[in-house]
Parts: structure tokens; C-alpha cells; sequence
């Protein structure tokens, strides 16, 4: 307890004024006996109650009132035995939620435009002197350092526009644990302004909530924390969640199918939703669909690109509060050729008596108008790193051993991206192999050769088991009805797995034995791909199978396709730029990319040159868009970020649920500027208690004037004593 007006104590004294008076006017009696004395003191009717207790009772309430009055006037506050700051300069983090959710609208106002409306009062009611610092809910880099002028803050606050990150709340508290020992004040709070959106706070994720906290709590000058929930409410939406399409390479004239996912998050239905889709800019096609409430739906769109290069698709429908989520980009590189390397350990001029003449009529039919794929056959002494350049893909198909140089060139080649696919055969060295491309699970290839296998062990010879058929070198022969259902393994190599301590490869297929049978891993930036028995028609009748010829397309185009960097990202995610180093004749140059942001802002990135091609990277990718890159020679490149879907389910915490959080993380809850000043007040001055020693006054002369309405003869009996 804690009188703000010391000096008015003193008026307590006032409680000993009815004292005095009371003794001062006590009556003295002086007992007269009288005859009839004892006939009165017989009749119980005739008995009064004695009234000294209810003098006494008078008496109390008349010295309680100038008492509690003189208190009221001190200014009497509770404390909880720590020490006020009153006007004190204090230290306050502000750690605002700028996420996607806060761009929802509700009578004109955005759940982001409350919270900087009610963190500039919060900055502008704070004391002089005071330390402030704001950081995002996102637990990105702080919007605002330590400062103690309010003029570039709130500045900082009026242009502040929304994030495509999802909030982070436990990453941001730990983030605040971290900012607060740099504010010097010894009063600290932390205000957390958000919508408190459902998905951002799972139940899952209390444990490292509360370690958070402990972290907060750990620190010298513990800090209060506030929930400030400015919430605009839940407003209907409706988000495209996802989009799919092939991700291995594209040819020009090939039919590519676009299928995208839409989601209906209010309790209401969706009529008649435009869906549009865009090609390089210009709509190309337009739907209407009906979703249930809660409900999803989908809409698919066909195109086939006419030229080769860098196209872009989006597909939007019309917006609502939450805008974020109304479009999604994507990125889709069209290629003129892929450049596959076939490494023949047994060439032969006979018609398919080569090591791999099927593979070759397999990757290059001659019928497929659409074919990407350009088959080129060397033998071992013309593998050569010149033979590497403007390739996506080798093969190497019962190659007896490489030389060191190629080796290397090889390692480096699947290391940047490339692909490499690895058949056995009669002229394998499988000790160099073990040795040079396993390397105990550290080179190329991921599982050992162990020991050649025949079907004359067997009943009969062992088919193939998919176990990943949702793989994408396996799903399009799904879908297009190929089996590999009569497909017979007559030679094998067993594969043997790599030590349980190492990253074990993954198997996508095995024989009906069980041995592995087709294994992938990645090298690098690359993947490699192992298959247990060779690609010829000695080994196995796969080559004459009907779904030889796809499965092979595939496998190839799911090799190449990591050749390309990613172009589809998320907000963050660096654009990793690549482009064909000039000739080694051309005239010394510095080399740049030119990049434009989705806001129209360019930026100019220096390239390297790494062997046959100028890398380079952009780490600035913030912003959800289209990103235009432009490269040395005029090539463009276009990258789609696109922002998470972490948000568009708008559902907030609950009343109870957000009462459950403060209470976990030991917080103050408020709903308004007016109840965080309130807080405010009573976590720098205290609990108030004037109010109810007032109320104690009025009560006190209620009652005195009750007890003295009791003492008043009444009317009857002033009449009857007459």
C-alpha cells in the first residue's frame, strides 16, 4: 500500500473529534430507587434492550467517516509489493502483427490499420523520456532499433504496409528476449498487437511458447506482457491454395494442364466465383464456379506454349478482404531441346546390339512431335568435359570403369544440377565401382554393387514392384495406362545399403524378391538415379515392354528437370540466376543481370563465371510477384514468389482461447486503447482503492443515520407519555 498525497494523511485525526465529543456529553445518571421499582423489573414487557451497544455502533460509524474520508484524500494505492514508476521513463517493445491476415477488412479499417492507430497512442502516451522499439511478429529484423524519438516511428507506423510472412509468435517472443537487455529503463513491457489468428497459435507449440517465456522472465528486469487483440473479425474468404502443373522441362507445342485448388473458408457459399487465367500477361480463359461453405473445389486449364523460353501463368479470382491469397504465379520455363549424354560401354555397329541402342530409340522415337529429348552416344574415350557442355543428362550404361578426369568432371557435373543415371552390364568393374562412385555412400552413387544375381535361383524370373507410384517418373504412366506388369528380370546386380549412420537413399523400386531394384539419391544439387540390371535385352525383356519407351522419358525428364534453378519460390527464398557464359573469344566485359521487382523496382546483380555459365544471386524476394530478370546477352527469365497459405483460414482465438493464452504466457489481456491505458495506470501507479473509500464514506453515514432514526422517539409515544 502506497498514499500518493502523503500530506492529507494527517486528516485521519479528524476520526478522534466524535470521540471527544462523545465523551465530553456522556451523560452522568444518578440511580433514584422508587417503591414500584421491583414490580418493573417483574415484567419482562416493560424491558429495554440495553443501548450501549448500539452507542457504541453510532460512535464507531461517526469516527469511521472523517477516517476513511482522510484516506480517499491520501490517495491510498496497491502495489503487490513492488515499486510504482508513476511518470517514470519506461522501456516498451512493441511487437506488431503485420501478416497477411491483418489486410482483412471490416467497415473500411484493416485489422493492420487498428494496430498502428493503436501503437502511435501507445507511443504518444508514454512518459518522457521513454524507450521504445518495434518488431515484427514475423521475428524478422526489427522495423524500429531502440529510440526514444516518437517523430520517425510514427512515421514508420503511417507507411507500414503488410507482410507476406506468416506470423511467428514464439520466434518473435524469443526475438524480444534477445531486443529487451539492449533498453536501458528498468520498467519494461512488451505489447504483442495482433488478430491472434487461430492458425498462428497451436496448441502444439505451448511448450516452446513457455520456453520462450522463461526467457523473457530469466532477464533482469522481467517485462510485462500485454495481449493487445485488434482484430477486425472474422471476414469471409476465399483463397487458391495451390497449383499444380509437370514440373519436368516443357517443350514448345506440348499440352501442359493446369489444375488449381480453391478453398471456401466462410460458413457461407461462394456463387458463381470468377476464376480467370492469364498466359505472359493476357487472359486466356475464364470460368464461374460454386463452392460450398467450408468447402473446396477445383479448376483446370490447358495450354500449350508456341515458342521456347520463359512463359508465366497465373490464375486469380475477384478479390475479397484477404487479397494475398486470390492469385497464385507460376514459372513455367519452355525448352527447344534436353541434351541427353548416353555413355555406351559396348558400342556396335549392328542394329540394336549396342549397349544402348534401345535407349536411344526410346529417348528419340522420331514419332513424338513433342519429344524435348536429344540423345547423343559417345564411347569412354570421347567422354570428355566437352561433351558435358549443354548437357542435363549422362547415362551410363555397362561402362567398365572412368578415368580420374572424368571422374571428377562428372562428380562436378552432377554436383551443379545435372543428372545421372547409372545401368550395369557384363563389362562392369564392380570393385571401381564400390570404390570410386560409392566411395562407402560418399560418391555418386548411393548403394554398393554386391553381387550378380540370376533368375536360375528362382521359379521364375522376378517382375518389378513400384513402391512410389505417385512418384513423377511413374505417375504420368499411370495415368496414360502403362504397367510394367510382365516385365522379367533375368540378371541383376544385388544392391547393398549404405551404413545406417549415413542418409539412407530412397528406394522407388524392387524387385518381387525384395532386392532393390531402381534407387535414388541426390549429389549436390543433382540426382542420381541406380538401377540394379542392365538396359539391354540380355538381362531383361523390359527393352521390348510397351512401357519402356515412357518410363525411360520420364526417368530422363526427371533428371534434367533439376538442372534449371528453381523458379517457383516462396517470399525469401533467393532467385538463383544462371546463364550461358559467352564464348572464351568475346571481348572482357563485367557481367550483370538486371532484375525488376513485382513493385517496379530495379536492382542489378554482378554474374560469375563458373565453367560454361555466369551465375549469380538475388536474396531481396520479400515481396510476392513476378520477378523479370534480364541476362547479359537479352535472355529473360521470370521467377513467381508467391505468398504462403499459412493465413487464409480466417478464424481468431476464441474469448476462452485467447483468456487460455494470456494465462500461459502470464499476460494482461486487452481489447482497446482505453483498457491498455487502464492497464497502464495501474502497472505504473497501482490499484486505485479512492473510489471505494468513498463508497465506505457514503455507506458509514447511511448506517449513522439509520442508528440515529432508531434512538428518535416516535410520535405514539410521545403521545402516550402525555
Amino acid at each position: 500500500m502506497t498514499f500518493l498525497n502523503l500530506a492529507l494523511l494527517g486528516g485521519t485525526a479528524a476520526g478522534t473529534i466524535p470521540l471527544l465529543i462523545h465523551l465530553l456529553h456522556r451523560r452522568r445518571v444518578k440511580p433514584l430507587p422508587w417503591a414500584a421499582m421491583h414490580l418493573l423489573r417483574q415484567h419482562p414487557a416493560l424491558q429495554r434492550r440495553n443501548p450501549q451497544l448500539e452507542h457504541l455502533l453510532l460512535l464507531l460509524l461517526r469516527v469511521a467517516i472523517p477516517v476513511l474520508l482522510a484516506l480517499a484524500m491520501a490517495w491510498p494505492v496497491l502495489t503487490a509489493n513492488r515499486p510504482l514508476t508513476g511518470s517514470a521513463p519506461s522501456s516498451t517493445l512493441l511487437l506488431l502483427d503485420h501478416s497477411p491476415s491483418m489486410a482483412a477488412l471490416s467497415g473500411g479499417l484493416s485489422s493492420l490499420e487498428r494496430a498502428k492507430s493503436e501503437a502511435a497512442r501507445i507511443l504518444q502516451n508514454l512518459p518522457r523520456g521513454s524507450e521504445f522499439a518495434l518488431l515484427p511478429l514475423d521475428a524478422s529484423e526489427a522495423l524500429l532499433p531502440p529510440s526514444v524519438n516518437t517523430r520517425p516511428a510514427l512515421h514508420l507506423l503511417q507507411a507500414h504496409q503488410p507482410s507476406p510472412h506468416a506470423a511467428r509468435p514464439t520466434e518473435a517472443l524469443e526475438a524480444a528476449a534477445a531486443l529487451l537487455p539492449q533498453m536501458h529503463h528498468p520498467h519494461k513491457q512488451v505489447v504483442l498487437l495482433s488478430d491472434f489468428q487461430k492458425s498462428n497459435w497451436p496448441p502444439h507449440q505451448a511448450a516452446l511458447r513457455t520456453r520462450a517465456l522463461k526467457k523473457l522472465l530469466a532477464l533482469p528486469a522481467p517485462p510485462k506482457i500485454t495481449l493487445f487483440q485488434v482484430g477486425a473479425g472474422t471476414a469471409p474468404n476465399l483463397a487458391i491454395e495451390s497449383l499444380e502443373f509437370p514440373k519436368p522441362p516443357v517443350g514448345p507445342g506440348q499440352p501442359v494442364r493446369f489444375v488449381a485448388n480453391l478453398r471456401n473458408y466462410s460458413p457461407q457459399p461462394a456463387s458463381e466465383i470468377r476464376v480467370a487465367w492469364k498466359v505472359d500477361g493476357e487472359t486466356r480463359s475464364e470460368t464461374r464456379l460454386s463452392i460450398a461453405p467450408q468447402s473446396s473445389a477445383q479448376t483446370a486449364f490447358t495450354h500449350a506454349f508456341p515458342s521456347a523460353g520463359s512463359h508465366w501463368v497465373e490464375v486469380f479470382t475477384d478479390a475479397d478482404s484477404l487479397t494475398l491469397d486470390n492469385s497464385l504465379l507460376a514459372s513455367v520455363p519452355v525448352q527447344e531441346r534436353v541434351r541427353v549424354l548416353l555413355v555406351s560401354g559396348r558400342p556396335s555397329s549392328e542394329p540394336l546390339q549396342g549397349e544402348t541402342d534401345f535407349l536411344e530409340v526410346a529417348l528419340n522415337p522420331g514419332s513424338d512431335a513433342h519429344s524435348l529429348l536429344t540423345p547423343a552416344v559417345v564411347d569412354i574415350p570421347s567422354f570428355l568435359p566437352k561433351a558435358l557442355q549443354k548437357t542435363a543428362v549422362v547415362v551410363l550404361a555397362n561402362v567398365r570403369s572412368l578415368g580420374p578426369q572424368q571422374l571428377r568432371d562428372l562428380e562436378e557435373f552432377v554436383r551443379q544440377g545435372g543428372g545421372l543415371l547409372v545401368f550395369p552390364g557384363n563389362r562392369l568393374d564392380a570393385q571401381w565401382y564400390n570404390q570410386h562412385l560409392h566411395r562407402q555412400g560418399e560418391g555418386l552413387m548411393p548403394f554398393a554393387l554386391h553381387a550378380l544375381r540370376s533368375d536360375s535361383a528362382f521359379p521364375h524370373p522376378p517382375g518389378i514392384r513400384l513402391l512410389r507410384p505417385e512418384h513423377p517418373a511413374f505417375a504420368p504412366l499411370q495415368d496414360a495406362g502403362f504397367s510394367l506388369s510382365g516385365a522379367a528380370i533375368r540378371q541383376w546386380f544385388s544392391l547393398q545399403a549404405p551404413e545406417p549412420s549415413r542418409a539412407a537413399p530412397e528406394i522407388l523400386a524392387t524387385l518381387e524378391n525384395g532386392d532393390p531394384f531402381l534407387v535414388e539419391s541426390a549429389f549436390g544439387s543433382g540426382t542420381v538415379l541406380t538401377c540394379a540390371s542392365a538396359c539391354n535385352s540380355e538381362w531383361s525383356n523390359l527393352p521390348a515392354r510397351p512401357a519402356f519407351l515412357p518410363l525411360m522419358q520420364r526417368l530422363v525428364l526427371h533428371l534434367s528437370s533439376h538442372m534449371l534453378p528453381p523458379r517457383n519460390l516462396a517470399p525469401g527464398e533467393p532467385l538463383s540466376l544462371r546463364f550461358p557464359s559467352p564464348p572464351a573469344n568475346s571481348p572482357a566485359k563485367e557481367n550483370f543481370a538486371s532484375v525488376l521487382a513485382p513493385d517496379g523496382t530495379p536492382s542489378k546483380i554482378p554474374l560469375s563465371r563458373k565453367d560454361d555459365r555466369l551465375q549469380g544471386q538475388f536474396p531481396e524476394t520479400t515481396l510476392p510477384g513476378l520477378y523479370l530478370v534480364t541476362g547479359p546477352s537479352g535472355e529473360t527469365q521470370h521467377f513467381a514468389v508467391n505468398a504462403p497459405r499459412t493465413e487464409s483460414d480466417p478464424e481468431l482465438l476464441s474469448s476462452p482461447q485467447l483468456q487460455a493464452l494470456a494465462n500461459e504466457l502470464q499476460a494482461e489481456r486487452v481489447e482497446s486503447g482505453d483498457q491498455f491505458q487502464q492497464a497502464a495506470l495501474r502497472s505504473r501507479n497501482g490499484i486505485e482503492l479512492w473510489r471505494w473509500l468513498l463508497l465506505g464514506v457514503l455507506l458509514c453515514a447511511f448506517g449513522e443515520l439509520l442508528i440515529q432514526n432508531r434512538f428518535r422517539p416516535s410520535k405514539e409515544g410521545k403521545e402516550g407519555r402525555r
